[in-house]
């Protein structure tokens, strides 16, 4: 009894440690579906490239966002922890990433941020592979001769089914406030809630089925000190068609 008591024991331990690992495996595999799905999506024009590094506890990877010429618009630098058991998270996660974006364009949002943190990008993900991102975007102003610029933040949910054959968005936005210098006139945007849906699925003629949908709880466009649109609880968009 006790002999068998010791090999449960030393194969509870064995699979313990190499859990993390195996989980990375996993993340590997699941992130090249991902790619080659939304790629199928985004043809010809743009395309994603990946490369994945895999390691015990964490793995990293980059995805490349390039147009049809080969030319790499920007890339998504990812770094991901290993589930089963990661410190802060829900127990049996697959995997928690976060992202920063890397290129010309984080220059410019260093540059507009003076460096300080602009925005993070943080995701969860479980074994079904089905996760949610959530994109925070911190407020900054800014003043120069011409205008000036108060944008308050902004908040991007983003939960999406295996392989991101269905996204659901809800985007929040509390204030966009430009100013021109010249005149004193204010244009200003705020977003209390717009959500939308997006799913896709495949057909027998290799075509794909497309549907969308923007529901859009309040947005407020002033111009000019004139309002010009006030949405309130309305469906905006529902459209279906073939995406090839």
């Amino acid at each position: 009894m006790k002999k068998i008591v010791y090999v449960f024991i030393a194969l509870l331990i064995t699979t313990l440690v190499a859990a993390p690992y195996l989980v990375g495996i996993k993340i590997s595999k699941q992130y090249n579906a991902s790619l080659a799905h939304i790629n199928t999506h985004l043809a010809p024009d743009i395309k994603l490239v990946g490369t994945f590094k895999n390691d015990y506890l964490s793995s990293s990877a980059t995805t490349q966002v390039n147009t049809v010429n080969g030319l790499t618009l920007f890339s998504l630098v990812h770094t991901i922890k290993h589930g089963p058991f990661i410190p802060g998270h829900k127990i049996f996660k697959m995997a928690t990433i976060n992202t920063v974006v890397d290129g010309n364009i984080n220059t410019v949002i260093n540059n507009v941020y003076n460096n300080k943190e602009a925005y993070t990008i943080n995701s969860e993900f479980d074994f079904s592979g089905i996760g949610e991102t959530i994109i925070n975007n911190n407020p900054v102003t800014i003043d120069n001769a011409n205008f000036k610029i108060n944008w308050q933040g902004m908040k991007l949910v983003i939960k999406n089914q295996k392989n991101f054959a269905a996204i659901d968005a809800e985007l929040s936005m509390p204030l966009l406030n430009v100013i021109d210098n010249a005149s004193d006139k204010k244009n200003e945007v705020s977003v209390v809630e717009l959500k939308s849906t997006f799913a896709v699925a495949a057909d027998t003629t290799n075509n794909r089925s497309a549907s969308a949908n923007l529901d859009v709880n309040q947005v407020k466009i002033s111009a000019a000190a004139a309002e010009v649109v006030n949405l309130q609880k309305a469906n905006l968009i529902t459209n279906s068609g073939m995406v090839h």
